[in-house]
């Protein structure tokens, strides 16, 4: 990456350019980047297949030149830990209130 992006930029960047859901952009790693075919494979490679499989993935232009000098780690970071999707009050099995 030229420059330091946002990660919440950086998040909408893949996700606009990518359509994929929330979390397999937040999995995103810069090992998945195919920049001589310009593809994204957003399956990770040991994860259990759901019935929802996550496809491979033209990288469009401007996701490119954005992620040119991307890491082989986690792409979306916040102050250097892996973010985390925000949870719901109550998600965690028990009832609010």
């Amino acid at each position: 990456m030229r420059e330091p992006l946002d990660h919440l930029c950086l998040m909408l960047m893949i996700l606009i350019g990518t359509a994929c859901r929330p979390e397999a952009a937040l999995e995103l790693t810069g090992a998945q980047l195919d920049f001589d075919d310009r593809l994204i494979d957003l399956s990770l490679r040991g994860r259990a297949q759901t019935k929802k499989f996550r496809s491979l993935v033209k990288m469009p232009e401007t996701l490119a030149a954005v992620l040119a000098n991307a890491p082989s780690g986690r792409l979306v970071t916040f102050r250097d830990s892996r973010s985390k999707r925000p949870t719901r009050p109550g998600a965690a099995g028990g009832r609010a209130g």
